[in-house]
């Protein structure tokens, strides 16, 4: 191990150091070269400016010193950096970016196709083995699971197929596979979204609006489809409402059961028939090994 002597550190900085002449002579030569300096820059930031209190004040941004690596315009640059990155992605027919980061309109298309991918994504990942408990998915960008597994390889494989998809995987305690005596091995998945926006999808949810006037039968038509997948929804039941605009957002909580193949039938249908409905937050819990219970919240976005 290494020690390092701090007093006597503090004992050299107190030795006052000696200056000969020539070093003398070599300050004064710079303290002089920095006054004339100084004084023409000072020169120069009031050249052709009016000498006033209210100028002066707004000097105080020059008191803070730049990176050594910041050019002039590099916050320009990096603006149309993003800019053009974003112009090519929808040119490509794909918008990658953040939830939160997408204007209203987009905000609106993400949400209403929302469920429609988690959906698909698990049909496409969960292998028969793998049996959830609890599925959650809260505000267009978690999606919770806990479940069990035969084998704690056939869990590990699915964590890794996860990972394949347009999610990022979090890691413990958000997510973890552990042993379980009745079951084998059971397991917690946390996951964020990131799905980005399809332009090549011929729904965009924000060009198919309702007007506020049909915001009746928009819910009635999603009941109606629900029954024809056989999931019984309790009457919706209006939570919160706000204005964003030219459009209102409307927030329903809706309560069911049946059978989760149903469910997932439920979700591509509203989508396929362009219903604009959103699935703010769902939480389904299986009640036995067939049937489960539904717990959600609609976001209805309309025309004022």
């Amino acid at each position: 191990m290494i020690r390092i002597n701090l007093l006597k550190e503090v004992h050299r900085k107190k030795q006052k150091p000696v200056l000969d002449n020539k070093k003398i002579t070599a300050i004064t030569i710079f303290a002089g070269l920095c006054l004339i300096v100084t004084g023409g820059i000072i020169g120069f930031m009031h050249l052709g400016k009016p000498s006033t209190p209210k100028m002066n004040r707004e000097k105080v941004v020059t008191d803070y010193s730049p990176s050594s690596h910041l050019k002039p315009g590099m916050i320009e640059d990096i603006v149309h950096e993003i800019n053009d990155s974003r112009e090519k992605s929808i040119k490509e027919g794909i918008l990658n970016i953040p939830y939160q980061d997408m204007s209203f309109v987009e905000k609106v298309n993400y949400e209403v196709a929302f469920g429609k991918n988690v959906v698909t994504m698990l049909s496409r990942v969960v292998p028969s083995g793998i049996g959830l408990k609890t599925l959650e998915l809260t505000n267009f960008q978690t999606v919770y699971a806990h479940g069990v597994g035969k084998t704690k390889e056939l869990i590990a494989s699915t964590f890794n197929d996860l990972k394949k998809e347009k999610i990022n995987l979090l890691q413990p305690p958000y997510s973890y596979i552990t042993s379980d005596a009745k079951n084998g091995f059971k397991f917690v998945v946390t996951c964020k979204t990131d799905f980005g926006l399809n332009f090549s999808d011929p729904f965009q949810a924000v060009d198919n609006l309702g007007s506020r006037d049909e915001l009746s039968s928009i819910l009635k038509h999603i009941v109606k489809i629900a029954d024809e997948n056989r999931i019984k929804f309790s009457e919706p039941r209006q939570i919160s409402a706000e204005r964003v605009g030219q459009y209102r957002r409307f927030i329903y909580q809706v309560d069911g059961s049946g059978i989760y193949k149903d469910f997932v039938s439920l979700v591509l249908d509203l989508y396929n028939e362009q219903v604009v409905c959103a699935f703010k937050k769902i939480k389904i819990k299986a009640k036995t090994r067939s049937s489960i219970i539904i717990n959600a919240e609609l976001l209805l976005t309309v025309k004022d």
